[in-house]
């Protein structure tokens, strides 16, 4: 998978935060420690629209961040701030563009940017549930019409139709 060549860490968690939920980049790189109910596995954020959202924290991600959120926890609560801070401003990071195509580039799978990982959740979302409703809050459009185009049909799944059909 091409995710193993990208660096450890909480830029990391970012990507699989994009991947999982479908998150865009603006919304992934300004979650603070404070967004994240750890009990619930819940991530609080803002979407594009400047409405308040909530994601499921990805198992990865918090596999990644739960050690980092240790050893910054001051008695007993967690840290507050970026979980992911550029060190030389200490804001979120502008962009994580280069590394992406760098990490897609050694590990031989070519994704087109950081913003396919949005693509990809909604797809696989899709392909799994077949809910297009449930794509559509997912991904946070407001117009149902945003999300049909995740409604194109793969191959594998065309074939599979076709074959059951077949089966009557």
């Amino acid at each position: 998978m091409w995710l193993k060549e990208f660096p450890p860490g909480p830029k990391k968690a970012i990507v699989f935060v994009r991947w999982r939920c479908g998150l865009r980049y603006a919304a992934a790189s300004r979650i603070q420690w404070q967004d994240i109910d750890w009990n619930q596995g819940i991530i609080y954020y803002t979407n594009k629209g400047g409405q308040p959202k909530a994601a499921i924290l990805p198992d990865e991600a918090r596999a990644i961040l739960a050690p980092i959120r240790d050893k910054f926890r001051i008695a007993d609560k967690q840290p507050s701030g970026w979980i992911a801070p550029n060190p030389k401003t200490g804001e979120p990071y502008k962009s994580l563009k280069k590394q992406f195509q760098n990490t897609s580039r050694r590990s031989g799978v070519y994704i087109k940017g950081p913003h396919t990982l949005r693509h990809i959740c909604g797809t696989y979302t899709l392909e799994a549930t077949d809910d297009l409703r449930l794509v559509q809050d997912t991904l946070g459009h407001s117009q149902i019409k945003t999300t049909q185009k995740y409604t194109q049909i793969s191959l594998a799944r065309l074939r599979a139709g076709q074959q059951r059909q077949t089966d009557y």
